[in-house]
């Protein structure tokens, strides 16, 4: 570590994923780091919310399964937490077909 630039590095991130062991976030898949990511953003919106977030295109690592869990995630916390009816999500449906993929 530079004592001098601490941040230069950037930040290590560990994640353990379902029936897996810890790893850093750069040595999983797309749709693994894609779901760490919203998890970290979705705990810091948890723990100090924030009026706007822009996403672009976060279901593009994921299959159909993991667009549907993040998806009813959203919904959910939308739902049950009053300071998240501040948030506007826009989302964007588009049929994936074989050949898209």
């Amino acid at each position: 570590m530079n004592t001098l630039a601490p941040f230069e590095e950037g930040v290590v991130f560990t994640v353990r994923p379902p029936k897996k062991s810890w790893k850093t976030i750069m040595n999983l898949s797309g749709g693994e780091k894609t779901l760490s990511s919203l998890s970290l953003v979705f705990a810091l919106h948890h723990y100090k919310p924030t009026p706007l977030y822009v996403m672009d295109e976060i279901d593009a690592a994921l299959d159909i399964k993991n667009v549907s869990i993040v998806a009813n995630y959203i919904k959910v916390a939308y739902n049950q937490n009053h300071e998240s009816k501040k948030l506007c999500f826009v989302f964007r449906i588009e049929q994936r077909t074989p050949n898209s993929l």
